[in-house]
């Protein structure tokens, strides 16, 4: 079944004009369809290095990626009453032992948004040695495409955070522990859940903070290279999906005039700065 949905596909995609129909079929399937090229090429490949075919040139290497220049919906953020809201019904204690302690919550959830580029998966295998104080650097080993990232550690709450989460830990230890060890997705987003509830907040945990941390940011420069820089987003259709709040009067009378003010270095820099204090 699967090959002949395949060879349906190849089939479209040899075509000169597509009907509306065969278009929607390959937005849909397009995932799937750049999944097959890329292990079509790798068995053929495979098949050469051991000697089970000649060495002929792959003919699955011209074969493009298919991209549809569509139109994504704006990301789903929160905005600062909803942040307020969360960082209220964190100071209430918790009981359930399943669940992260409201105080740790807050700590996780808030570097989430300070720090531009850090994801969830980055902050829970984030440990003491690879924050450096000095240089005002966080030195993630390997993101999601196995290379180093290098985030900035530049806003004084961020700063303070990490410092009191790295107090009493040797250089080995994580960051974000739990009665002595590390805690993971599961247990973050159980206490998520929770507040996310108790709050009628509906974004999900990524949204509420990287999405939330990206808007904030973008909302302060007006810069979407910067924006793209710091998220270390690798296209900048990406960051994109976030324009439409470039045209936003800011958070108060004059602050817009005020950030955008000066050579855009001076912007950048209060962008930052202002960032660890929109609560």
């Amino acid at each position: 079944t699967l090959l002949q949905k395949a060879l349906k596909d190849l089939k479209i995609l040899g075509k000169q004009t597509l009907s509306p129909q065969e278009e929607e079929r390959l937005k849909s399937r397009k995932n799937s369809i750049n999944k097959l090229f890329r292990v079509l090429r790798a068995v053929w490949n495979k098949a050469v290095d051991e000697s089970q075919i000649m060495a002929l040139p792959n003919p699955v290497h011209p074969a493009k990626k298919i991209f549809f220049p569509e139109t994504l919906p704006p990301p789903k953020f929160l905005s600062l009453e909803e942040i307020s809201k969360i960082e209220e019904n964190l100071k209430k204690p918790n009981i359930d032992k399943r669940e992260l302690p409201n105080s740790l919550f807050w700590k996780f959830f808030r570097l989430l948004t300070l720090i531009s580029g850090l994801r969830p998966s980055d902050a829970y295998r984030m440990l003491v040695r690879d924050i450096q104080f000095e240089e005002g650097k966080i030195i993630v080993p390997d993101d999601k495409a196995g290379k180093p990232k290098v985030l900035e550690l530049d806003i004084p709450e961020a700063i303070e955070i990490v410092k009191s989460l790295c107090e009493g830990k040797s250089s080995g230890d994580h960051v974000f522990q739990l009665n002595g060890n590390p805690f993971g997705r599961s247990t973050c987003l159980k206490t998520w859940n929770r507040v996310r509830e108790q709050t009628g907040i509906h974004v999900t945990f990524y949204q509420a903070t990287r999405h939330t941390g990206a808007s904030l940011l973008l909302k302060y420069s007006n810069n979407l290279a910067f924006v793209q820089a710091r998220m270390g987003h690798r296209n900048i259709e990406t960051t994109m999906r976030y324009a439409h709040l470039m045209k936003s009067e800011g958070f108060g009378k004059g602050f817009g005039e005020f950030l955008n003010a000066g050579k855009q270095e001076e912007k950048d820099a209060r962008a930052v700065k202002f960032l660890g204090s929109f609560s």
